[in-house]
């Protein structure tokens, strides 16, 4: 995560929205880690991060939009880092 306002932004959901942040099946779409990642906010999570390349904090290489799993997968779906560089940002966004 590049930018301190998205880094403040998911701190807040911590402790606002606390049950999203531990022992949830998450989906980071985007998840290539530059300058860290929302990653580490969660704790005991079984945690995918989806990105269009191998990198740190990647498990699944796959286009937003393309990612093909079943309703229900995840309890929390999130992206802090995609939308901007995805000219298919509103498929990947339906697709979350």
């Amino acid at each position: 995560m590049a930018h301190f306002q998205q880094n403040e932004f998911v701190r807040i959901l911590t402790t606002t929205l606390p049950e999203y942040f531990s022992g949830v099946r998450v989906l980071e779409v985007g998840s290539w880690s530059l300058h860290g990642s929302v990653r580490e906010y969660f704790s005991q999570c079984d945690y995918i991060g989806a990105d269009i390349a191998v990198g740190p904090g990647v498990d699944l290489i796959c286009q937003g939009q393309d990612i093909d799993k079943p309703t229900n997968t995840f309890d929390v779906v999130m992206s802090c880092e995609c939308f901007e560089h995805n000219r298919f940002w509103l498929e990947t966004f339906v697709n979350m």
